[in-house]
Protein backbone atom coordinates (compact mmCIF):
# COMPACT_ATOMS: atom_id res chain seq x y z
CA UNK A 1 0.00 0.00 0.00
CA UNK A 2 2.77 2.38 -0.90
CA UNK A 3 1.78 6.02 -1.03
CA UNK A 4 -0.98 5.53 1.54
CA UNK A 5 -0.76 7.68 4.65
CA UNK A 6 -1.68 6.91 8.20
CA UNK A 7 -2.49 9.70 10.65
CA UNK A 8 -2.65 9.60 14.42
CA UNK A 9 -5.45 11.84 15.58
CA UNK A 10 -7.52 12.55 18.64
CA UNK A 11 -11.24 12.33 18.07
CA UNK A 12 -14.32 12.57 20.27
CA UNK A 13 -17.08 10.11 19.41
CA UNK A 14 -20.60 9.90 20.81
CA UNK A 15 -22.29 7.13 18.82
CA UNK A 16 -23.50 3.59 19.34
CA UNK A 17 -21.27 0.75 18.17
CA UNK A 18 -22.08 -2.63 16.63
CA UNK A 19 -20.24 -5.31 18.56
CA UNK A 20 -19.06 -8.17 16.37
CA UNK A 21 -18.42 -11.43 18.27
CA UNK A 22 -15.18 -12.32 16.51
CA UNK A 23 -12.77 -13.22 19.31
CA UNK A 24 -12.16 -16.42 21.22
CA UNK A 25 -14.67 -17.35 23.91
CA UNK A 26 -13.45 -18.09 27.43
CA UNK A 27 -15.48 -20.90 29.08
CA UNK A 28 -17.63 -19.62 31.94
CA UNK A 29 -17.18 -15.95 31.03
CA UNK A 30 -19.30 -13.75 28.82
CA UNK A 31 -17.08 -12.64 25.95
CA UNK A 32 -17.04 -8.95 25.07
CA UNK A 33 -14.92 -8.25 21.99
CA UNK A 34 -12.36 -5.48 22.13
CA UNK A 35 -12.78 -4.67 18.42
CA UNK A 36 -16.17 -3.06 17.76
CA UNK A 37 -17.87 -1.17 14.95
CA UNK A 38 -20.48 1.57 14.80
CA UNK A 39 -22.05 -0.10 11.75
CA UNK A 40 -22.75 -3.71 10.90
CA UNK A 41 -20.54 -3.47 7.79
CA UNK A 42 -17.52 -2.76 10.00
CA UNK A 43 -18.31 -5.78 12.15
CA UNK A 44 -18.62 -7.90 9.01
CA UNK A 45 -15.23 -6.61 7.83
CA UNK A 46 -13.61 -7.64 11.14
CA UNK A 47 -15.24 -11.08 10.92
CA UNK A 48 -13.97 -11.52 7.36
CA UNK A 49 -10.45 -10.45 8.31
CA UNK A 50 -10.41 -13.00 11.14
CA UNK A 51 -11.79 -15.73 8.88
CA UNK A 52 -9.52 -15.13 5.88
CA UNK A 53 -6.23 -14.00 7.41
CA UNK A 54 -4.19 -15.84 10.06
CA UNK A 55 -2.38 -12.57 10.75
CA UNK A 56 -5.68 -10.71 11.14
CA UNK A 57 -6.88 -13.45 13.49
CA UNK A 58 -3.72 -13.09 15.64
CA UNK A 59 -4.08 -9.30 15.77
CA UNK A 60 -7.72 -9.40 16.88
CA UNK A 61 -6.95 -12.14 19.44
CA UNK A 62 -4.13 -10.03 20.89
CA UNK A 63 -6.44 -7.03 21.15
CA UNK A 64 -9.11 -9.18 22.83
CA UNK A 65 -6.53 -10.12 25.51
CA UNK A 66 -5.45 -6.51 26.01
CA UNK A 67 -6.85 -3.56 27.94
CA UNK A 68 -7.43 -1.65 24.70
CA UNK A 69 -10.90 -1.24 23.16
CA UNK A 70 -10.94 -0.37 19.45
CA UNK A 71 -13.93 1.19 17.72
CA UNK A 72 -14.15 1.09 13.92
CA UNK A 73 -16.01 3.51 11.73
CA UNK A 74 -16.02 4.64 8.12
CA UNK A 75 -15.57 8.20 6.94
CA UNK A 76 -14.79 10.32 3.92
CA UNK A 77 -11.29 11.76 4.10
CA UNK A 78 -10.32 15.06 2.50
CA UNK A 79 -6.98 13.50 1.53
CA UNK A 80 -7.59 11.09 -1.35
CA UNK A 81 -4.55 8.96 -0.46
CA UNK A 82 -5.63 8.35 3.13
CA UNK A 83 -7.24 4.92 3.55
CA UNK A 84 -7.19 4.66 7.34
CA UNK A 85 -6.01 6.15 10.58
CA UNK A 86 -6.05 5.48 14.29
CA UNK A 87 -6.56 7.84 17.18
CA UNK A 88 -6.73 7.77 20.97
CA UNK A 89 -10.21 8.61 22.26
CA UNK A 90 -9.61 8.38 26.00
CA UNK A 91 -7.96 6.54 28.84
CA UNK A 92 -9.88 5.45 31.93
CA UNK A 93 -7.96 3.47 34.53
CA UNK A 94 -6.01 0.80 32.68
CA UNK A 95 -8.41 0.89 29.68
CA UNK A 96 -7.51 2.84 26.56
CA UNK A 97 -10.14 3.55 23.92
CA UNK A 98 -9.01 3.88 20.32
CA UNK A 99 -10.81 4.79 17.10
CA UNK A 100 -9.92 3.34 13.71
CA UNK A 101 -11.35 5.26 10.78
CA UNK A 102 -11.41 3.60 7.36
CA UNK A 103 -12.09 5.38 4.08
CA UNK A 104 -15.46 4.75 2.45
CA UNK A 105 -15.39 3.24 -1.02
CA UNK A 106 -12.32 1.02 -0.80
CA UNK A 107 -12.25 -2.27 -2.66
CA UNK A 108 -12.85 -5.15 -0.23
CA UNK A 109 -9.22 -6.34 -0.26
CA UNK A 110 -8.03 -2.76 0.30
CA UNK A 111 -10.43 -2.35 3.23
CA UNK A 112 -9.25 -5.62 4.80
CA UNK A 113 -5.61 -4.58 4.40
CA UNK A 114 -6.28 -1.11 5.83
CA UNK A 115 -8.17 -2.62 8.76
CA UNK A 116 -5.33 -5.05 9.53
CA UNK A 117 -2.81 -2.22 9.28
CA UNK A 118 -4.68 0.04 11.69
CA UNK A 119 -5.45 -2.83 14.08
CA UNK A 120 -1.73 -3.61 14.11
CA UNK A 121 -1.16 -0.02 15.25
CA UNK A 122 -3.72 -0.73 17.99
CA UNK A 123 -1.58 -3.68 19.16
CA UNK A 124 1.46 -1.39 19.24
CA UNK A 125 -0.47 0.96 21.50
CA UNK A 126 -1.80 -1.94 23.58
CA UNK A 127 1.80 -3.05 24.25
CA UNK A 128 2.69 0.43 25.52
CA UNK A 129 0.74 1.05 28.74
CA UNK A 130 2.41 4.45 29.10
CA UNK A 131 0.35 5.74 26.13
CA UNK A 132 -2.60 7.43 27.83
CA UNK A 133 -3.03 10.78 26.04
CA UNK A 134 -2.04 12.64 22.88
CA UNK A 135 1.35 13.70 24.25
CA UNK A 136 2.38 10.16 25.21
CA UNK A 137 0.94 8.78 21.95
CA UNK A 138 2.98 11.27 19.92
CA UNK A 139 6.10 10.59 21.99
CA UNK A 140 5.69 6.83 21.61
CA UNK A 141 5.35 6.97 17.82
CA UNK A 142 8.23 9.45 17.61
CA UNK A 143 10.37 6.69 19.17
CA UNK A 144 9.10 3.64 17.27
CA UNK A 145 7.94 5.12 13.96
CA UNK A 146 8.76 7.53 11.22
CA UNK A 147 7.08 10.91 11.09
CA UNK A 148 5.18 11.68 7.91
CA UNK A 149 3.67 14.83 6.48
CA UNK A 150 0.17 15.40 7.79
CA UNK A 151 -2.46 17.77 6.53
CA UNK A 152 -4.98 19.58 8.70
CA UNK A 153 -2.70 20.06 11.70
CA UNK A 154 -2.60 16.41 12.81
CA UNK A 155 0.45 14.27 13.33
CA UNK A 156 1.24 11.32 11.13
CA UNK A 157 3.54 8.40 11.88
CA UNK A 158 4.22 5.04 10.32
CA UNK A 159 5.94 1.91 11.59
CA UNK A 160 7.73 -0.69 9.53
CA UNK A 161 5.89 -3.47 11.40
CA UNK A 162 2.48 -2.10 10.38
CA UNK A 163 3.61 -1.78 6.75
CA UNK A 164 4.87 -5.37 6.83
CA UNK A 165 1.55 -6.47 8.36
CA UNK A 166 -0.27 -4.92 5.41
CA UNK A 167 1.91 -6.86 2.97
CA UNK A 168 1.50 -10.13 4.89
CA UNK A 169 -2.29 -9.77 5.03
CA UNK A 170 -2.37 -8.98 1.31
CA UNK A 171 -0.45 -12.20 0.58
CA UNK A 172 -2.84 -14.18 2.80
CA UNK A 173 -5.91 -12.72 1.10
CA UNK A 174 -4.70 -13.45 -2.42
CA UNK A 175 -2.88 -16.69 -1.61
CA UNK A 176 -2.58 -19.21 -4.44
CA UNK A 177 -4.91 -22.16 -4.50
CA UNK A 178 -3.84 -24.86 -2.07
CA UNK A 179 -2.88 -28.34 -3.30
CA UNK A 180 -5.94 -30.54 -3.58
CA UNK A 181 -8.33 -27.63 -4.26
CA UNK A 182 -10.48 -28.20 -7.31
CA UNK A 183 -9.63 -25.85 -10.15
CA UNK A 184 -12.29 -25.10 -12.74
CA UNK A 185 -10.73 -23.97 -16.04
CA UNK A 186 -11.97 -20.71 -17.53
CA UNK A 187 -12.17 -22.28 -21.01
CA UNK A 188 -12.06 -25.78 -22.36
CA UNK A 189 -8.65 -26.95 -23.41
CA UNK A 190 -8.33 -28.12 -27.06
Amino acid sequence: MSGCHRTLVVTVVAVGFFVAPVGAQVPGKQFVPHVRSEVQEGGALVEELVRRSPTGREIVAELDRSTVIVYIRYRLFKESTLVGRIGLLSSVGDRRYLIVELAWGLLRVQALQALAHELYHATEIARAPEVVDTATLSGYYSRIGDRGRATGGGQMFETWAAVETTSRVHRELVAPIAPGDRIIPLRAEP
